[in-house]
């Protein structure tokens, strides 16, 4: 008989193969898994196969695939949702990697809390070589509200996520319950910026979000990356803005939206 897949690990790629590379060697290295468990899928947005051949030398069992959804990133997590087998999902950005004991952590607590439909955990971030100071300054404080907001949910609300605070969410943080989230969309409408998020709230529909306190993900910040080119934020400040305005009246409230509509402006140019 195969070995049940515990977890699948959905990495979404656009040419940057070195980030994918190093990312499966970090699956490679979990703790109190076992590696027969963990289905790796790589979604591509242009099929290459020298990729193929590439990745298939780091993990011979690594499912890759073309992208047939819309393009960028949630199209390519959504085709990998397609093919996903696990009990559990994972959302891993290409140029993120997991601590060694991520897996094995953050599965632990669904099975001593049958509600929750996703856990998150805490990360350490990596600059690389060339990020510049001014983008650092920018993203500290971010990284300060976020984990003042975890510690919060932990202290104050039997350590589960509050929900207002999605967009202080990253998928690379989080596992889901497969059976929660299996059938569940990316919206291309939020393509520019939010898509995740949109389903992050997606995903509160079916049970709270649970927090680990503990930094298990080491989050890449890249020189290279378009983030922070102009017409990106441009871009995302319509995106967040559209997403925004959609949100149902239980989002609208508290100090939750109001932090959210003031991330918003600083998009906005």
């Amino acid at each position: 008989m195969k070995n049940k897949i515990l977890v699948s690990i959905i990495i979404p790629h656009y040419k940057r193969l070195d980030f994918t590379l190093r990312a499966i060697e970090s699956i490679n290295r979990q703790v109190h898994v076992q590696q027969t468990e963990i289905q790796i899928i790589v979604s591509d947005e242009e099929y290459n196969k020298e990729t193929e051949e590439k990745l298939r030398q780091k993990r011979s069992d690594v499912v890759y695939i073309k992208n047939f959804n819309q393009e960028g990133p949630g199209g390519n997590r959504q085709s990998g949702l397609q093919k996903a087998k696990g009990d559990f999902i994972l959302f891993l950005d290409s140029d993120d990697q997991l601590a060694s004991s991520f897996l094995s952590e953050m599965i632990s607590i669904f099975q001593s809390d049958q509600k929750s439909a996703a856990v998150i955990c805490m990360s350490k971030p990596i600059f690389e070589n060339g990020f510049s100071i001014i983008h650092k300054l920018r993203l500290y404080p971010l990284m300060l509200i976020r984990d003042t907001c975890f510690i919060g949910g932990l202290i104050f609300n039997h350590g589960i996520l509050y929900p207002g605070a999605f967009y202080l969410c990253q998928l690379s943080h989080m596992v889901f319950r497969g059976s929660f989230v299996k059938n569940l969309k990316f919206n291309y409408d939020y393509r520019r910026g939010g898509e995740d998020w949109d389903f992050i709230i997606q995903a509160q529909k079916f049970g709270p979000i649970k927090i680990v306190p503990r930094k298990l993900l080491l989050f890449c910040y890249s020189p290279g990356s378009s983030t922070f080119k102009g017409v990106n934020l441009k871009n995302k400040w319509k995106s967040y803005s559209l997403l925004a305005s959609r949100l149902k009246n239980k989002y609208r409230q508290g100090i939750f939206y109001q932090m959210f509509l003031q991330y918003i402006k600083t998009f906005s140019g």
